[in-house]
Formats: structure tokens, sequence, C-alpha cells
């Protein structure tokens, strides 16, 4: 009790500091890890119940492309609100033809759906040596249409 009433000042600027201290890391906790959780995605698939693709249309959006005579093969990955779709056609079809090859992605898919989800659609074609192949073409939810890319 003397060393505290001797020194006043010092125990009154230690008890400020650690008082402080202890005010910060309170304040980093709750920037940096309240907000924290298992969900990588955050609330950024808040509405995602009511706009659900079902697998039935996936897979009919899939035997709809891989009818086409130029298609061999056409695999999906559904993550979040990113629609991706492979697409591996034959190295004669030509680029316009490929790109045509999305339309049933746009015919099948439900207007909420399409202003939900980012549709991303990767053609490769079976020759790896082909300088058309590979393209890429991605919707938006807000765009109405794919844009590709310039190869």
């Amino acid at each position: 009790m003397d060393f505290i009433k001797k020194n006043k000042l010092t125990v009154f600027i230690v008890g400020c500091v650690v008082v402080c201290v202890i005010a910060l890391l309170i304040t980093f906790y709750f920037l940096f890890f309240k907000g924290s959780s298992n969900n990588k995605y955050g609330d950024r698939l808040d509405g995602i119940d009511q706009v659900s693709i079902e697998a039935e249309k996936i897979g009919d959006i899939e035997n709809s492309i891989k009818s086409k005579s130029s298609v061999i093969s056409v695999s999906h990955n559904l993550e979040g609100r990113l629609l991706n779709f492979t697409i591996e056609v034959s190295s004669s079809t030509k680029k316009a033809t490929a790109k045509k090859l999305v339309s049933p992605i746009s015919s099948k898919l439900s207007k909420d759906q399409l202003s939900f989800y980012d549709v991303q659609v990767f053609i490769t074609c079976d020759n790896e040596k082909s300088k058309v192949y590979p393209i890429i073409g991605y919707k938006h939810k807000t765009s109405n249409k794919f844009i590709w890319t310039n190869n």
C-alpha cells in the first residue's frame, strides 16, 4: 500500500495503459474474429434457396448441348453463385458454331436464375495444338449475353 501511495502517478499511468491494451485487444477481436464463421461465402449466398438450380435442369442443359454433333463431352460445376460448364468439341468445329452451343443455357434457365448466377463456359477441343481453342464465355448476372475471349 505504501508503494501505491508514494507512486500515485505511476500507478495511474500503468493502470490506464493496461485498460487501453485490453480495450485494443477486444476491438481487434471483434473486428477480425467475431465476424468469421465456417461459411466461406458469408452472406453472399442469401436468397439462393429461392433460385436454386435443380440437378435435373442442369442435366437437361448438358443433354441439349451433347446432342449437337460437334460436341464430344460436357461437364459442369456449380459452386456458390457461379455455374461453370466445360464443353469439349471436335477440332473441326468453327468458333462461331462453338459460341452458339451456349444457347440452351440461356433458354433453359429462368430469368431469376440468370439474374442470380454468373455463368462461365470453357470450350476446348480434342486437338491440344489448336489455334482457336480454348475460348471462354462469361455471362455476369447483370448482363443479358455472353462475353467471349478474343483469341
